[in-house]
């Protein structure tokens, strides 16, 4: 998402306001103390294979981040097995329908650039 909405606005009402949901959603919803550390950067996507949402990475703005967590729709839980890719920030991350599985793609892995 990114940007301020100011095109989808203009061009496509209905869209932003779906965007703008989401948005709230996100900060409103899925904020509480046993979670996932404050960030930015991380990726997304929802597992529709087991109806939960799936959170990776990220950085603090000190460093970045390569854990990993599940939202129920109640309450977040880390996912601490199994192979993970390196730390990075700003990456896609997107449900595979025809394979079941949630891939990641991208980012940037340097802390300092």
């Amino acid at each position: 998402m990114g940007g301020d909405g100011r095109e989808l606005r203009q061009t496509d009402p209905d869209r932003a306001a779906v965007l703008a949901w989401s948005t709230t959603l996100l900060v409103v919803t899925w904020c509480g103390e046993d979670g996932p550390a404050g960030r930015n950067g991380q990726a997304m996507a929802f597992d529709r294979r087991a109806g939960v949402v799936i959170m990776w990475g990220g950085t603090t703005g000190d460093t970045h981040l390569d854990d990993m967590w599940r939202w129920d729709g109640r309450r977040w839980t880390e996912i601490v097995d199994g192979p993970r890719p390196s730390k990075r920030v700003v990456t896609a991350m997107v449900y595979d329908v025809a394979n079941r599985r949630i891939m990641l793609y991208g980012g940037r892995m340097r802390e300092d650039g």
